[in-house]
């Protein structure tokens, strides 16, 4: 049998007494319902789940069920209404890209410590003012930051696989000198690096 996926539109609420049965279920596409709420716990049985877009709901919450999606290469929850991501996140160590611009989360750092796989990571339009503790990242490539509350780039000396940052719409008053001739792209306010 080839890769199982399914789209599923104009939803509210998703069948969670059937979800067990989706066990062989790779690409799980979800992005502009009318989802509210909390993913259910019950997506712990998708173990065979490898892409997952939740994008353009009313999503608060990701239960901690979700470290159990352990084949996750993709997770695109952007453009939600969530405030935090769950530190079980950090379970996935078979994700690559991470998607929660358009949310209003406050932190990042204990949700993506030790994705050492992961090589896209969005975190644009949030509330986030401090980022830290990212060199568990190791294979981290582009990063965008852009339009939160980060006002110091420090961070960045940690992240020795980059090839792109936004950082774009941020207060930052000053690139850190040794990363002005950095080996990767970055984007600020009025600077950049080629």
């Amino acid at each position: 049998m080839g890769n199982a996926r399914i789209k599923i539109q104009n939803i509210q609420v998703l069948p969670v007494e059937s979800m067990h049965m989706f066990f062989r279920l790779t690409k799980l596409d979800l992005r502009n319902n009318q989802i509210t709420g909390s993913l259910p716990k019950q997506i712990q049985h998708l173990i065979n789940l490898e892409e997952m877009f939740v994008s353009f709901n009313h999503i608060e919450i990701v239960p901690p069920e979700i470290q159990f999606l352990q084949k996750l290469k993709i997770l695109d929850l952007s453009s939600n209404w969530m405030k935090e991501l769950p530190d079980e996140l950090q379970m996935l160590k078979m994700l690559e890209f991470l998607d929660v611009s358009y949310n209003s989360i406050k932190c990042i750092a204990n949700a993506v410590k030790g994705l050492g796989k992961l090589s896209h990571l969005s975190v644009s339009s949030n509330m986030i003012e401090e980022i830290k503790d990212l060199q568990s990242l190791t294979s981290l490539q582009a990063l965008n930051i852009s339009r939160n509350d980060v006002s110091s780039l420090d961070f960045l000396k940690e992240c020795k696989s980059l090839t792109s940052v936004d950082a774009s719409y941020n207060p930052i008053d000053d690139v850190p000198f040794d990363l002005r001739f950095s080996s990767f792209f970055l984007v600020v306010d009025g600077y950049t690096t080629v």
